[in-house]
């Protein structure tokens, strides 16, 4: 094994047989005890430390007015030169609170902020299903039609006039392709005074029960659950290409025959046209035999969505990494049908991506590390939501709610760091919030004052993460 120390993090050897990226550009590995790291151009690794959302605001549109921060924007910089003079005062906040990067949506209308040149680490995003909105299914779903030749022919096009402006640009992280999509996976949701059942007891997500797998055959589907992705491809009018596709996989599996197909999966209808119809009036899918088929097909959706956006995004930019789905919640809503097939697609995808609100963000992550060996990336994380009315905290900090946030908040996110597969984090979000002493979700208020609460944890958490990550401060140390 090649190794080669990196000055600038004290321990860390990277592994150059695991590296992966373009040399001169940023890039992703392994170090010699196993922990992913994201490495800057010139080689040193470094954990991210990004922000979601700098930008002007929500704007006004038609009778809706715009958001608080919008106004207070807006008054605050006019005339020639104010997105490039926001652009700099943003930055020099974000400094002096330890971020590093520049997260998802950030200057989205400001052209002339020049963000991309001020030298670090931004995200740029080609969203599949906005490159090609004829191709969206949203029928118990919410992702695109990866087998419609149109949709890959759009999106191709979209990645050519993306990658144009970026492919040289050292600064580029990589390029996101989806946020939050829902590709139809069962999952069965928990309230907070369900008991866990035994076989899952003991589990990484235990502590963060929001959801459990689902059992096909044993558990009931209701509601959007209902709308598996295989059911959902079956049920698409004919002449769509998902539907030609999903069809052809069921009757290759089963002689050739719907009525077998029926048959197998415990149900009786004896044709496509029936299907349909029993379909409208509430059949759900959820034998064994048909979870059976259902997996295997997420398995060749996966495949058919990494070709494409993969394949395309190398083809237009070969030196920068490719970031995937930002998944979203805990991992039961992919399930490992999902994550479980993130080995098999490795050659069109370089980080795994997911977003967590988690007061337990470790467990959020082991939840979706047990499915592979991938560097993650967390999209978007907060603590901001932690504090509410009804919350039961423990009881030492039953009459201190926020003096319990500054220490956990703190520490539970060192304790991700710690993940040897986590490789960096976005904040969300850079405003909101009225008040600049209380927890929000937020860096600056409505009126971009810094907000105090929030910052005084980033100046304590963000030095610390590098050696946390690299295992020389434990976080409970943070």
């Amino acid at each position: 094994m090649e190794e080669t120390e990196v000055k600038d993090v004290e321990h860390v050897r990277m592994d150059e047989g695991t590296v992966v990226g373009k040399e001169g550009f940023y890039r992703v590995g392994k170090d010699t005890d196993g922990r992913w790291w994201l490495l800057r151009p010139d080689g040193r690794p470094f954990v991210y430390k990004g922000c979601c959302a700098v930008c002007d605001g929500v704007p006004p549109q038609g009778d809706k007015p715009g958001n608080d921060y919008w106004y207070t924007w807006h008054r605050t910089y006019v005339g020639e030169g104010a997105d490039r003079r926001f652009c700099l005062d943003s930055f020099r906040v974000l400094d002096d609170l330890g971020f590093n990067a520049f997260g998802m949506w950030c200057y989205l209308r400001n052209p002339a902020s020049g963000h991309e040149q001020m030298g670090w680490p931004y995200i740029a995003y080609l969203h599949a299903r906005e490159a090609y909105p004829a191709g969206t299914i949203r029928s118990g779903m919410l992702t695109i039609d990866a087998f419609d030749p149109a949709w890959e022919r759009a999106f191709d096009t979209k990645a050519a006039q993306l990658c144009a402006g970026h492919r040289d640009n050292t600064n580029l992280l990589g390029y996101f392709t989806d946020n939050e999509p829902f590709w139809g996976q069962p999952f069965q949701k928990l309230n907070p005074g369900d008991k866990m059942p035994e076989e899952f007891q003991g589990r990484t997500w235990q502590k963060d029960p929001r959801s459990r797998p689902h059992r096909w055959g044993i558990d009931s589907l209701e509601g959007r659950q209902a709308g598996t992705m295989l059911q959902a491809f079956l049920a698409l009018p004919p002449e769509r290409a998902g539907h030609q596709a999903a069809w052809q996989f069921v009757l290759e599996r089963h002689g050739g025959s719907v009525a077998q197909a029926a048959a197998d999966w415990g149900e009786t209808f004896g044709s496509v046209g029936e299907f349909r119809e029993k379909g409208a009036t509430g059949m759900v899918l959820n034998s064994v035999a048909y979870g059976r088929d259902h997996d295997a097909f997420t398995r060749k959706y996966m495949e058919q969505y990494y070709r494409v956006t993969g394949s395309a995004l190398r083809r237009h930019d070969p030196n920068h990494l490719r970031l995937g789905v930002r998944h979203a919640a805990d991992w039961n809503v992919h399930g490992a049908a999902v994550l479980g097939h993130y080995p098999s697609v490795r050659e069109h995808v370089d980080v795994m991506s997911m977003n967590t609100y988690s007061d337990w963000p470790r467990e959020a992550v082991d939840g979706y590390a047990q499915h592979f060996d991938m560097p993650i990336l967390i999209g978007e994380f907060s603590w901001g939501g932690w504090i509410w009315e009804g919350q039961k905290y423990p009881p030492e900090w039953e009459n201190d709610h926020e003096g319990w946030l500054q220490n956990e908040g703190c520490r539970r996110l060192a304790r991700m760091f710690a993940h040897p597969q986590v490789v960096g984090y976005t904040w969300f979000k850079w405003y909101g919030g009225p008040d600049r002493e209380k927890t929000a979700y937020a860096v600056v208020t409505d009126n971009l004052e810094v907000n105090r609460f929030n910052a005084r944890m980033f100046r304590r958490v963000h030095p610390a993460l590098e050696d946390v990550h690299a295992g020389t401060i434990a976080p409970e140390a943070v």
